[in-house]
């Protein structure tokens, strides 16, 4: 399987990555993604910046099925705004 970007809708996109086996090879892909968006570009001769906020959840036999993965993800998005967070039982 290859990764996948794909848009969910308005400003949400999802990330299937095939090829993550820990929780610290997720937070090197996400740091590097922010690190990117984060920089300026120029649109319309002006200097821009956009944020981003990155849900993460990694497959496991409980959260079988896209609907629970996107539920997950949906769950930890309501974390916070411009960083990333993973979801976590509680």
């Amino acid at each position: 399987m290859n990764d996948t970007l794909g848009h969910q809708a308005g400003d949400e996109f999802t990330v299937i990555l095939s090829n993550i086996k820990s929780k610290d090879n997720m937070t090197m892909v996400i740091s590097n993604i922010l690190t990117n968006m984060n920089r300026a570009f120029i649109l319309l001769g002006n200097k821009t910046y956009i944020s981003a906020s990155i849900a993460s959840v990694i497959f496991t036999e409980d959260n079988i099925g896209i609907e629970t993965l996107m539920s997950n993800a949906d769950q930890a998005k309501k974390s916070g705004r411009n960083g990333y967070y993973f979801f976590n039982k509680v």
